[in-house]
This record gives structure tokens, sequence and C-alpha cells, in this order.
């Protein structure tokens, strides 16, 4: 799932969304973010905002464990008090990530290592282990020389 907010945040991630095509991965956009992708030689699958109850929404996709994670970019002045507006549809979307334990990255920078990371290790096994274990293999390895 790829939401981008606004032309900076499309522009941004560009690089990434191209990646995670070419290694096939199934990008769902709603209908901005995928014009611009298919405009950029990015395949999308469109899907409806969240507060389009007649499409099938990523809140559909979540309830069907169609989404591995979720790229979702803020838009600026998103923040601003909600007290008197409704929530945005990004905040909707971050939320419902969390609630069905989907990771969710809202930075620019750190989806970049993600994407790399995946495209590194894409179609490579590795092991299945905790966090912690991992963690611990670094600090081995950073000390064994």
């Amino acid at each position: 799932m790829v939401t981008l907010g606004g032309e900076r945040g499309k522009l941004a991630l560009i690089n990434s969304c191209r990646k995670l095509n070419n290694l096939g991965f199934t990008l769902y956009a709603t209908s901005g973010t995928h014009m611009f992708l298919k405009y950029n030689g990015i395949h999308s699958e469109v899907i409806g905002k969240v507060f389009e109850h007649d499409q099938r929404t990523v809140i559909n996709l979540l309830q069907e464990k169609k989404i591995d994670f979720i790229i979702n970019l803020p838009e600026r002045g998103e923040y601003q008090s909600t007290s008197a507006k409704t929530l945005s549809d990004g905040y909707n979307i971050r939320r419902a990530a969390i609630d069905y334990k989907v990771p969710v990255f809202t930075n620019r920078e750190a989806a970049d290592f993600f994407v790399d990371a995946i495209a590194k290790w894409h179609g490579d096994a590795l092991p299945q282990l905790s966090l912690q274990a991992y963690k611990k293999l670094t600090v081995v390895t950073k000390g064994a020389r």
C-alpha cells in the first residue's frame, strides 16, 4: 500500500515504488497516487479513499490480510488540530495499520531504507528470528574481526 501525500511525497519515493514494482510487489494506491505512478511507468491497483465507502479501500485490504506494509507520507499541515474537522484519510490509514498490526512507514528515509533492504534480500532465505536475536547477531558480528 502506498499513499504519498502531495507532489513532493510522490516524487520523493518514486525510486522505491519502482523497486517494489520491479520486485513483483502489488502497489495499491488511491486515484491521485495511481495516476502519478502510471504516468511514471509504475503499475498499481486503484483503491478508494477510506471515506469512499462505495469502493474497496485500504481498510478492506487490511481486513483481508492483503497488505504487508504501508508507506504513508503525511501531507503538510495534516497534524493540525482535528477537533473542528474530520480526521484525514492518511490518519485513518495509519490508525488502521496499527490496529491490524501492519508496519507503517511515515518517513521517506525509513521507507527508502526498508525498500532497499527488501531489494537486497528479496529471494534469499533469511532465518526467522526475533528482533532481539538479530540485535545479538549484529553485536557479535561487529565485535568479531
